[in-house]
């Protein structure tokens, strides 16, 4: 089991030696320019009678010791390294585990299994040659973490990464394995991962179709012969009753709602010459 440190300056201090969250412990004039944030991490802080955080945890753990295990939940902690070095083992394909990497200081391991709120896909065990000083972190912290400049952009280009992989994943299996590796390897180098706000236009009608869309979840409101007048648009997404008198129109004008599994702009792949959008799309 690690040993746990519970002193507050020498968890400040670790934030302050974390590279990737250091940030957090930046001063503005005389105070934390994220104290709140801070405080609430680090210390806790109480609200209406109920202690809430804190959500880091300073440890220290043992020669061989094993911080996370393949296969195990990883919804809810992840760690960044302050010092020491850890081996990274994986399974491979006959179920052997095998040494994929290592793991120096300052650097963030763990956050993809929060993230996608799936089990660890690698064994984590501090090097025999010395202990190793961690700083773990619980789930409820991202929020807070993400304005960091460092910590936020890495977290959205992970996110992104373990996004596509998964979307990936699951396009194969759905199409019971029909890309071959190179296909797939193309189709990753080509695809982005991204995550829309609600209310974001995909496109407008009219507009060239340049790429496909898939809906990994979610939903997609398509408006066709409504889009020269925004106005409508917003209209028709605002009044329920009005969306289901569009639905009884002619071939002219139509509303209707794609989730999950669902593609856009697919029938540009089969015509030889640009084809526009047929319809406004938007993130429900």
């Amino acid at each position: 089991m690690p040993r746990e440190i519970t002193h507050h300056d020498a968890i400040l201090e670790a934030v302050r030696h974390s590279g990737i969250i250091s940030d957090l412990v930046e001063r503005d004039g005389g105070h934390f320019k994220y104290e709140l944030d801070l405080e609430l991490i680090v210390y806790g802080r109480n609200y209406a009678g109920k202690k809430v955080g804190p959500y880091a945890r300073l440890l220290v753990y043992y020669p061989y010791e094993e911080i996370i295990r393949e296969g195990d939940w990883g919804g809810n902690t992840f760690y960044i390294l302050l010092d020491g070095l850890l081996n990274v083992y994986a399974n491979d394909d006959r179920g052997e585990s095998r040494k994929v990497g290592e793991i120096h200081s300052q650097t963030c391991f763990g956050e993809s299994s929060v993230l996608a709120g799936q089990p660890r896909n690698a064994t984590v065990v501090v090097s025999p040659a010395a202990e190793a000083r961690v700083l773990e972190i619980r789930r409820p912290a991202l929020r807070l973490l993400r304005k960091l400049g460092r910590f936020g952009s890495r977290l959205d280009s992970n996110y992104r990464q373990h996004g596509l992989d998964h979307t990936l994943v699951e396009v194969q299996e759905a199409s019971h394995n029909s890309f071959s590796p190179e296909l797939l390897g193309k189709l990753k180098k080509a695809a982005r991962f991204t995550v829309y706000a609600k209310g974001h236009v995909l496109f407008k009608e009219g507009d060239p179709i340049d790429r496909l869309t898939f809906i990994k979840s979610g939903w997609v409101r398509r408006v066709r012969g409504l889009s020269s007048d925004p106005r409508s648009v917003r209209d028709l997404a605002a009044i329920p009753a009005l969306a289901d008198l569009m639905t009884e129109l002619d071939d002219d004008v139509g509303l209707d709602f794609l989730g999950a599994g669902n593609w856009l702009g697919i029938e540009a792949i089969s015509d030889g010459e640009k084809i526009g959008w047929q319809y406004y799309a938007k993130i429900k």
